[in-house]
């Protein structure tokens, strides 16, 4: 089941993180064993998320690499121990949308919220470059999954686009 589109307001929130620079075949095994490493070290460092476990899209060619982030909001931005990286979210005018369902289906949410923008004339807070679009900040947010329920039909997703 999917929402539909709308544009919200985000406010700048801080968050840990870990990044990887993978070709676009291997962001599916990438990112299951990125989740359990990034929880290995926030435990490690005591930390405890203080929101829903997230995928930031930084970078993206399609037809190459891609380049994105494992991460948590926190309570406040660390010093880099532990091999996590610290950072903002920036806030400001996000289009986004919920996905009820598996996450084989997520590259389907990502190309309505797309073509929606597109429809109504919003552009995304990007750059197009010679390695490929660059976001500002571009979420897959995992509110619900495997650890909530094994029913992949139950599982929520919020995808987020910060506008520009």
């Amino acid at each position: 089941m999917l929402t539909d589109p709308e544009i919200v307001e985000r406010e700048s929130l801080p968050y840990a993180y870990i990044a990887f620079s993978v070709p676009m075949s291997e962001i599916a095994s990438a990112a299951p064993d990125g989740f359990s490493r990034f929880f290995n070290l926030l435990d490690a460092a005591g930390i405890e998320p203080a929101g829903p476990a997230f995928m930031n899209y930084r970078r993206m060619n399609m037809a190459g690499s891609i380049d994105f982030e494992i991460g948590a909001e926190v309570e406040a931005a660390g010093d880099g121990a532990h091999g996590l990286s610290f950072g903002i979210l920036p806030g400001g005018a996000y289009g986004r949308l919920v996905w009820t369902g598996p996450y084989d289906k997520l590259v389907d949410a990502n190309a309505a919220l797309i073509s929606w923008a597109e429809a109504e004339g919003i552009a995304w807070d990007s750059e197009q470059t010679s390695e490929g679009e660059v976001f500002a900040c571009r979420l897959e947010i995992y509110e619900t999954g495997p650890m909530d329920d094994p029913d992949p039909q139950t599982w929520t997703t919020e995808v987020a686009i910060k506008i520009g």
